[in-house]
Parts: structure tokens; sequence; C-alpha cells
């Protein structure tokens, strides 16, 4: 088994000509035909782009790029294969070889960097039954029968984001508390009380997707992806895995990044006190220093199906995490609401009657 570096232009194995595919345990690519492992070589120097400078992404060339499909030519059977509208990588349906557009050939803003695959499908699949297992909610015949899951690996585009804040802050927040009357009748009062102040904080590596098969929504139920494991893009990390390009401009982006870092600001500030509800919270943030780089992140999507309900669940290509998006038990839930109950009725009931 030889051990070299794989460039990028090298569409297939040198050895036998094999379809090459990324293999996360080894981080490096394998061929699929004689087991031949590439290296690939690391790329440090990661770009991170001025904010400022309003990059320009949705040009005219770009639209058109992401509104027709792409007719890929398959270097290793010679095939023509249709790339949907924002695929960058599939396998040939003819030969199965792992197929990537060159990075010079992507329309608009070219990828600079990725998080790659920590794991491949199988292991993916351990960690998914694995965590079905634990969760007690989930039915126990969906846990004892032989989940069939359909398991597809892809990158996930996205535009991460650094920058400096400086907020100035006024609101009112207030605390409740209740008093019991001479005619044993409870009255519940707030007490208010203002704040005001300034807050400042730096945020590294805000993420926001830019997908067509994924929200942000799902993004943050799978949890934060370890950037100190970037590297700088190759498409030797994408080949055996459905890439696309980003489908919504970074201006739009943009916008959603400066909504998810004030909403943690306003958070950030609320933790300083303590208290039982706002009544108001004005925050005005001021935004400097603001850079943007293009990433691809890992995304595992499990669809299966429960007594003819189907179910799509997500998770981390990196850390593992998931949205744990099971089938749950009716029966199980109605326990927990009736034992609810229960533990708030009976100390009541418990207290008439003694009362009485």
């Amino acid at each position: 088994m030889t051990e070299n570096i794989v460039k990028t232009n090298d569409k297939n194995c040198k050895n036998c000509g094999g379809s090459l595919k990324f293999c996360p345990e080894k981080q490096a690519v394998v061929c699929e035909n004689c087991a031949s492992v590439f290296g690939i070589e690391k790329i440090s120097n990661i770009q991170k782009h001025d904010l400022d400078k309003n990059a320009v992404d949705q040009t005219a060339e770009y639209k058109d790029y992401v509104n027709q499909n792409k007719i890929f030519k398959c270097a290793n059977c010679g095939s023509s294969v249709v790339l949907n509208v924002y695929d960058i990588s599939k396998k040939c349906p003819y030969c199965s070889t792992n197929l990537v557009i060159d990075n010079d050939a992507i329309v608009g803003l070219k990828p600079d960097a990725i998080l790659p695959f920590a794991f491949d499908s199988h292991k993916a699949s351990e960690i998914f039954l694995e965590k079905v297992k634990k969760k007690w909610l989930v039915p126990k015949k969906f846990k004892n029968s032989n989940i069939e899951t359909d398991i597809k690996g892809m990158y996930i585009p996205s535009f991460v984001y650094d920058c400096k804040t400086q907020s100035q802050y006024d609101g009112r927040l207030y605390n409740e508390y209740t008093e019991t009357d001479s005619e044993g009748k409870t009255h519940t009062h707030r007490e208010y009380f203002h704040i005001s102040g300034s807050f400042n904080k730096n945020f590294d590596n805000i993420l926001v997707e830019s997908s067509s098969k994924i929200n942000q929504s799902n993004i943050f139920q799978i949890g934060n992806y370890d950037f100190e494991k970037k590297v700088g893009y190759q498409d030797s990390y994408i080949r055996g895995f459905a890439t696309e390009h980003y489908s919504e401009s970074l201006a739009s982006c943009t916008e959603r990044y400066k909504g998810i870092v004030e909403n943690r600001i306003r958070n950030l500030i609320l933790r300083k006190h303590s208290y039982d509800g706002v009544d108001y919270l004005n925050v005005k943030t001021d935004f400097s220093d603001e850079h943007y780089s293009y990433y691809l992140v890992p995304v595992y999507r499990f669809n299966f199906e429960y007594k003819n309900k189907p179910y799509t669940s997500y998770m981390n290509g990196q850390t593992g995490n998931s949205d744990c998006k099971f089938p749950k038990s009716k029966v199980k839930i109605a326990f927990i609401v009736i034992f609810s109950l229960l533990a708030v009725a009976i100390p009541v009931i418990l207290s008439l009657l003694l009362s009485n």
C-alpha cells in the first residue's frame, strides 16, 4: 500500500485508474478499487475576507449558473452526467466514479475552508442507533426493530463570520413575589428595576448555513463545530460526498449573522442580572472589524420510516451530535403528563383535606 500526495487535478487513482474517495478515519484519499492511500496536502492559510468591501457574489453569471443544470463529463467512462442546481460533487450513475467540479470552474465565491468528516457512514449509523437506544421516549418496538435508514453524507455550504461589537443598552426587568391575604387568597406582585450600561465583545466563527438541504435551526440542533480542525479547501475532501454550492447570497447570510450576534448579546446582557421577566430591553450594537470565510461543513442526513411515517434526522459529521428526531411513544408521553399533573394536584388535595 503506497502513500503519497494526491493532487487537485488527479481525477482517478494513479496506480490503477480507480475512483478516489475521501476516508474520514485516515483523513486521506483512498482508491475504491486497489485500496491505495493518498495523503492530502494541508493548506493552513485560510483567507478571511473583509466584509466592509461588500463582496458581490450574486452576479448575473452566478445567477445563470445556479438557475440551470450543468453537464459534467466523467473522466473515467466519458459519460455526460447532469449536476443539479447547486451540486459541485456527485457519483457517476454509470461507473460510480466520484466526480468533483474543478474549483476554477465554480462560478461566484470559491470555498476558502472545509471541516472534514471525522467518521464514515458506518460509524454514523452506529452512533445513531446507540442514541436511539438511550432515548426513553422512543417506542420499545422501534428500538428493537431493524431500523433501515438511508444515510447521506453531505458538505453544507456556510459563511463563517468574525467581528467586534460595542453595545449600549437600557431596559426594565422585574421579579415576581406572591403574598397571601387574611382570607387565604394569594396575590402576585411585580417589582421592577432598570438596567443600563455598555457591553463589548468579540465574536468568532459565527456559522450561517447557505444550503438548500438544511436550515439554520438544524445547524443549531446538531451542535457546534470544532474550528480548530479546519483546513484550507481541497476538492480531495469532498470526493464521495454530496456537496453543493451556496444557495443564499452573502448579503442575505450577513443579515442573518448580525441577527444571531445581536440575539447572543441580549442573552449575555440578561445573564448579568437576576430576574423573573423582561418588560423591555433596548440594545444598540455597532459592528467593526468584520470578516467572513466560505466554508463547507460535514452533515449526515438520516431518512427512515416508522409506522408508515417518514422521519429525517441530522448529525454533525465532525462531533456526532444529532438533533435526535426520533419517533416518540404516545403512551410514555401520556404517563409523563399524568405524573406531572398528579405531582401538582396531590399536595393541593392534601392541603385542602388537612385544612378541613
